[in-house]
């Protein structure tokens, strides 16, 4: 296993609670709310994490739905992956949507979605007057099958 990157975290309110991993090896550590919401079906809200982090240049912090929310009670990001650049200092805001047709009550100290570190890559930008050709050529959303 790598070394882990240090990314601090600074609370901006008190009850925040600093993310945590369920298991050791997990690729996302689990990310709570001090909000409550009560989501009717269709819904979107911000939910307050409490938290703001510095994230060393080179890496950025995607924020993801949990499995079971996304899955079992069809709580997603709308945004997701959610991306967090090394330069935001601000505090860390999950947007949920309820996609499901019954309220969702979300609770103080709730795991609302996951986030994992990743590398960043900068791309060059070079303006040309052709493009290589490929197989798939221009072809756009469905053109290589359901």
């Amino acid at each position: 296993m790598r070394d882990p990157i240090v990314v601090k975290i600074k609370k901006i309110m008190e009850e925040a609670i600093i993310p945590t991993y369920s298991k050791e090896g997990d690729a996302c550590a689990d990310l709570y709310t001090v909000s409550r919401a009560r989501l009717i079906p269709g819904e979107i809200c911000r939910m307050h994490t409490g938290l703001a982090f510095e994230i060393p240049y080179g890496w950025r912090i995607d924020v993801r739905p949990r499995s079971g929310m996304a899955c079992v009670k069809q709580l997603l990001i709308p945004n997701s992956p959610g991306t967090i650049d090394a330069g935001y200092r601000g505090e860390m805001i999950v947007y949920l949507k309820n996609l499901s047709q019954d309220t969702i009550e979300i609770n103080p100290y709730d795991r609302i979605a996951q986030i994992m570190i990743e590398p960043v890559y900068t791309m060059s930008f070079e303006e040309v007057d052709v493009l290589s050709t490929s197989e798939r050529g221009g072809g756009g959303f469905g053109s290589t099958g359901s």
